[in-house]
């Protein structure tokens, strides 16, 4: 008795290791692994011919065979369901085994008179709890031994290993279907919204043109009612091609990626505030920054947060002037920014509110703008895995705080120089 469980342990170990090499060697795909798995069946339960089917409804299908030469059946080949033994396995709903199909209560059926097949085991293959098809081997000769528990179990481990890898192979397709189709998507929304810019502008280029030519040519002798609705003809324009332009802006932000590389905050902060040149010394606004230390970003990207944050803290200054201070701090898994101004603040409540899209807490009138800054500040921030967040006090001011995720590779640096750095030689005892 203890040698016969010892054989069986020693069998299940070689049929495990077996098993394994198998499926750990991804070269040649699933067509080979499938194929030597069904090899593997017809060595261990005696067969000729193993097959994987694909079913659909009354169609089956041989997606993957392993059969003697001798026999016409190849990869593809399609039969009615009802023509083959799997129409019995789909109906046991778990594995079948016919040891000798002419004594059994089967031999009537449509395949035993059309293949000549006496032995038959197949189990059903599921993937998302939905039939795929079946997992199968028989052979025109009846079983010569007993099918045994341990040939069950084997059976039911090669099944269990092909739903897996057919499922994970069905939501990869899925993915990757899914990402060609949001490429494809993006792309058409970024043509679409070049197109209508485009398309609007036009008009509004030539309403603002008509209307300045208008008002030059009635001139003085217009009431002053007529060169005010000229003014408001010229104004409107003007409002609807910047809100045009900072839309398209928002639909480019990231359309390309993130493309990081090393960046000095320094360098491109100075490169922004020239863009400021004009508003700085109108408003003598004192921009200051410290901390700041060389981060893997997308450069791009990164100075248009510089860039609405520092307009917007210029724009909504308070009456003490403008004072902006800028810092950086490295953290294990991002680099985390505060941009602090002493403006005029706003209410908490509006705290998510203003990096929406048109998100304004004042009329154009009061302040200048579309209201669509912060959302690009947003946009650029999540491309790099980050978040963005502001806490503000009306008369007080307001400030941001954004993260950028770092890259693997600079978080595991990070790890590596906080270890250098706290290591410390032992003491060597005299």
């Amino acid at each position: 008795m203890g040698g016969r469980v010892d054989s069986h342990i020693t069998e299940s170990e070689q049929l495990i290791r077996r098993l394994y090499d198998i499926t750990s060697n991804f070269e040649g795909g699933l067509q080979r692994q499938a194929k030597e798995l069904i090899q593997l069946g017809l060595e261990r339960f005696q067969m000729d011919i193993g097959i994987l089917s694909r079913i659909e409804g009354e169609h089956y299908s041989v997606v993957y065979c392993v059969a003697p030469d001798d026999v016409p059946l190849s990869d593809d080949d399609a039969f009615g369901l009802r023509e083959t033994y799997c129409d019995l396995t789909v109906s046991a709903q778990g594995p079948l085994v016919i040891e000798h199909m002419g004594e059994s209560s089967h031999k009537s059926h449509p395949a035993y008179k059309g293949f000549g097949l006496e032995a038959y085991v197949g189990i059903p293959i599921r993937t998302q709890e939905q039939l795929y098809g079946t997992l199968n081997f028989s052979s025109t000769r009846p079983m010569e031994r007993q099918f045994r528990e341990i040939d069950l179990d084997a059976l039911r481990l090669m099944a269990h290993w092909l739903e897996g890898e057919l499922h994970r192979r069905a939501l990869e397709s899925d993915l990757t279907e899914s990402v060609e189709a949001l490429k494809l998507s993006n792309k058409e929304l970024q043509q679409f919204a070049y197109i209508v810019s485009h398309d609007l502008q036009a008009p509004l280029r030539t309403l603002s043109s008509y209307a300045q030519l208008l008002l030059e040519e009635v001139g003085q002798d217009a009431s002053a009612q007529a060169q005010q609705h000229g003014q408001f003809i010229k104004d409107g324009a003007a409002r609807m091609r910047r809100l045009i332009q900072d839309l398209l802006s928002y639909s480019r932000v990231g359309a390309n990626g993130c493309n990081r590389t090393q960046v000095q905050p320094s360098i491109l902060l100075g490169e922004v505030l020239r863009d400021f040149d004009a508003s700085i010394n109108e408003t003598q606004a004192q921009i200051t920054w410290n901390g700041l230390q060389p981060l893997d970003a997308d450069p791009v990207l990164l100075a248009q947060v510089f860039r609405n944050l520092i307009g917007n803290a210029i724009k909504f200054r308070g009456p003490e002037g403008c004072n902006v201070q800028i810092k950086m701090e490295e953290l294990n898994e991002c680099w985390k920014f505060t941009v602090e101004d002493n403006g005029i603040g706003f209410d908490p409540k509006y705290a998510e509110r203003v990096f929406q899209v048109f998100g304004r807490l004042h009329t154009s009138a009061e302040y200048p703008g579309t209201g669509i800054g912060l959302a690009v500040c947003k946009k650029a921030v999540e491309r790099h895995g980050g978040r963005i967040w502001v806490e503000s006090t009306p008369g007080e001011g307001t400030v941001f705080h954004f993260t950028l995720e770092k890259p693997i590779r600079s978080r595991e640096e990070k790890v590596i120089a906080d270890v250098r750095s706290s290591w410390r030689p032992a003491a060597i005892a005299s």
